[in-house]
């Protein structure tokens, strides 16, 4: 389904931050891990966070740049991702403020596809995209993936971002992916 459009999903700091309850070395390796390096992670941390406010929103990012995300968010990209997609589920706790844990997940993507515009796209010279474009005609069978080596910009198709705003998550805010 390369026809349709792309929604990039931003996290919304105005909805609260996450810390780390582990040693940061083992934080800082997970983190690192899931943002600069592509493949499986063997054998995860069971990490636990520290929520800042009460009832945490869907979506919520941490103070090391690892995404967290509600068994509701996790069942919708899971049961609506593409044939293409690998994402990998690591389970994490969340303590909110009021002192209650809850189960999220950590979704990590382990296969980094090819789907960027090569003519669009601007890389820099650390090799990272500094302006990128998705290209309609490798988006085939795609529907919740990352921009390789820029694990922040979480994209899904239009139908994957209809519902979760169908199903009220918070945490992040959406625009259209850029896409030629």
């Amino acid at each position: 389904m390369s026809g349709g459009d792309f929604r990039e999903l931003s996290v919304e700091f105005s909805s609260g931050t996450a810390s780390a309850r582990e040693d940061d070395d083992v934080v800082r390796e997970f983190s690192y891990r899931l943002q600069f390096r592509d493949g499986l992670v063997e054998d995860p941390p069971q990490l636990s966070w520290q929520f800042d406010r009460a009832d945490p929103p869907g979506v919520v990012w941490t103070d090391w740049a690892v995404r967290l995300v509600s068994p509701a968010v996790k069942q919708i990209l899971s049961a609506h991702a593409g044939p293409r997609d690998v994402i990998q589920w690591m389970p994490a706790a969340l303590t909110d403020a009021s002192g209650r844990e809850a189960e999220y997940w950590t979704p990590h993507f382990p296969v980094w596809h090819d789907v960027l515009h090569e003519e669009l796209t601007e890389i820099g010279s650390s090799g990272l995209p500094m302006r990128w474009v998705l290209d309609r005609s490798k988006l085939d069978g795609l529907a919740v993936f990352i921009v390789p080596r820029m694990t922040s910009h979480v994209v899904v198709r239009q139908d994957v971002a209809d519902l979760l705003s169908a199903a009220r998550v918070g945490g992040y805010s959406e625009q259209r992916a850029p896409q030629a």
